[in-house]
Formats: C-alpha cells, sequence, structure tokens
C-alpha cells in the first residue's frame, strides 16, 4: 500500500479514564464506559449518575443533579413538598453522625445521596455560609428550619452571588494601597515631629547660648568696677599730708 492510500485514524480521548481510543470507538476499551459522541469540551463524570457532562455545565444532562449551590434551596423545597417529609426529618437525613449539627462533608453527602446536588467543594462552602446563621460553620436544626416557611416550605434564604477572584484581588490592592498611604502619612508626621523638637532644640541651646554671654558681660562689668575702687583707693593713699603753716 502506498503512502497516499494511507489513511490516519482520528483518536480521542475517554472522558473519564483519559485514555486514548478511536474516534469512532462506541465504548472506551480502557474503562468500558459507553460513548455518545464527540465532545470539543472538558468533560466530567456525575457523581450521581455517572454521566459524562460538560465541565461548565451546571447541572447533568442525563440525571438533573445539579452541580452549583444557586438553586439548591429552592430544590430542597420543591423535594420536601413533594415528599411530605418534615425539615425536622430532612436534618436527620442529614447528620449521618447524629451530633445534632450538619457539617460541609455531610451536607455534600446527603445532597448527592438524594439525587438532588453533587457540588463541588467551594459550592458547598457557598451553601453553607448562607444556611449558617451564627458564623459556626454548620448547620444545626433551628437553622435549617428557619430557611423553609411552613405551611409550603417556601425559602427564607438565597444563596449569594460568587465571588469574583479579580474584584477579591481588587479589594485587597486597594487595601494595601490604603495601609501604604496611611504608613507614609504617619512617617511624614513623625518627621515633622523630630524636625520640630530638632528646631525647639536648637532653639533652646542658642538661648542658653545668649544667656551665658549676658552672665559674662554682667561679669566682666563687676570686675572692671572693682578694679577701678581699688586704683581710687592706692592713689588717695599716696597724697602726702600736708605740714600746717
Amino acid at each position: 500500500m502506498s503512502k497516499d492510500d494511507e489513511t490516519t485514524e482520528e483518536m480521542a480521548e475517554c472522558g473519564a479514564c483519559r485514555a486514548v481510543v478511536p474516534v469512532n470507538s462506541t465504548e472506551c476499551s480502557g474503562c468500558g464506559v459507553s460513548f455518545t459522541g464527540v465532545s470539543d469540551s472538558n468533560l466530567g463524570e456525575c457523581g450521581a449518575c455517572g454521566a459524562l457532562v460538560p465541565l461548565d455545565s451546571k447541572s447533568c444532562t442525563q440525571c438533573g443533579v445539579v452541580f452549583v449551590a444557586d438553586d439548591v434551596i429552592q430544590i430542597l423545597s420543591d423535594w420536601l413538598s413533594a415528599t411530605g417529609l418534615s425539615v425536622v426529618e430532612l436534618f436527620k437525613r442529614f447528620d449521618a453522625n447524629g451530633d445534632g449539627v450538619i457539617e460541609a462533608s455531610e451536607f455534600k453527602t446527603g445532597l448527592l445521596a438524594l439525587n438532588i446536588a453533587d457540588l463541588p467543594e467551594s459550592q458547598v462552602e457557598r451553601l453553607v455560609k448562607t444556611l449558617d446563621e451564627d458564623g459556626d460553620g454548620v448547620i444545626d436544626l433551628h437553622e435549617l428550619e428557619s430557611t423553609f416557611m411552613p405551611p409550603d416550605n417556601e425559602p427564607t434564604k438565597h444563596v449569594g452571588p460568587e465571588e469574583d477572584d479579580s474584584d477579591a484581588e481588587e479589594d485587597s490592592g486597594d487595601e494595601d494601597a490604603e495601609d501604604d498611604s496611611a504608613d507614609e502619612e504617619a512617617s511624614e508626621d513623625e518627621s515633622e515631629e523630630e524636625s520640630d523638637e530638632e528646631e525647639s532644640e536648637d532653639e533652646s541651646e542658642e538661648k542658653d547660648s545668649e544667656d551665658d554671654e549676658d552672665d559674662s558681660d554682667e561679669d566682666g562689668e563687676e570686675e572692671s568696677d572693682e578694679d577701678d575702687e581699688d586704683d581710687s583707693e592706692e592713689e588717695e593713699e599716696e597724697i602726702p599730708d600736708s605740714p600746717l603753716g
């Protein structure tokens, strides 16, 4: 067979095990997963049903499990209404170790077990932060009950928007700039205070020097007056007594 007749077989990567297989394969020879088609997007496996979905998906196209925390509270509300279960019964399903609080890991496992959500750690943190009223990092029964208003379990809390990393960096940069500015102002104030102290010391030294000069002049004048008095006394002693006629 000549080179012109040769055809290069196209290859693709299995989204589950990352094995390289022919693009027209119907299943992976490495892990046995079945292929439904070829995608240019990076794929991930749904934790609930095992289907391969694009990594940027918000929910699974096969089973409907969500991958982000935005709608989880509303979905839980609908689930409570559909099943007729109480919030207390829901709490018991999440509290796997029975310690009276729902930890982040228990929340993640419980949501997946109910086929409601398959959340990464960052999304679980968003959800816990929304429900956690006292900021202790866990959810107690009161906090879960206050999330759903009877009798129709209407949500009273809503997951806030995700923080943009760039905004957080900008805020951090602004805070650093403010700190630097405050440090510079403090440094300038200290320099001015030191300068004022130095000027005050110089003025004090000049004043002391002038006082010393004045004292020296007064001492000189006193000594001069005493010398004049001594000279006058000596002259008086040298004049002889005149004989009486």
